[in-house]
Formats: structure tokens, sequence, C-alpha cells
């Protein structure tokens, strides 16, 4: 099992339905974390629902993997 994810640390992001981004973690509540975008795009489903740098996007745990960012943001 993976290291739980900590508010206020970043980690790139894989999601099965959204991509690929690193993101900074600003919430959890259960199995939904609440992300604000910081290098790259993550999608939702539906028109407009596509998040850029400093927008934020609650996922499901389950759905995706995270990966501590130690050093820089690049992706």
């Amino acid at each position: 099992m993976s290291k739980p994810v900590e508010i206020g640390k970043t980690y790139k992001i894989h999601h099965s339905r959204k991509g690929n981004a690193v993101v900074q973690i600003v919430g959890i509540c259960g199995e939904w974390i609440d992300c604000e975008v910081v290098t790259g795009e993550l999608k939702g489903m539906g028109e407009g629902s596509l998040r850029v740098p400093g927008e934020e996007l609650r996922v499901r745990e389950c759905l995706a993997t995270f990966v501590e960012v130690t050093g820089g943001t690049d992706q």
C-alpha cells in the first residue's frame, strides 16, 4: 500500500480518467482529495471541465496514483 497523501505537499498525479499533472493537496475528505493544479492539465467529464494551473479539482483517491515531488514541479 502506498503512503497516504498529505495536505500541503506536492505530487505528480496519474488519474485513470483525468490525466497527468503536478498538484498540491489542499484538502482530504475520506476517499476524496482536493488538489490545486501546479503544472499540466487535468480533464473532467463534460464541457468546461479542464483544470489548468491555479485551479482546483476533487479526485477519488482509488482512481489515482500520487508520487511526491521533492524538488521542482516539472512533469
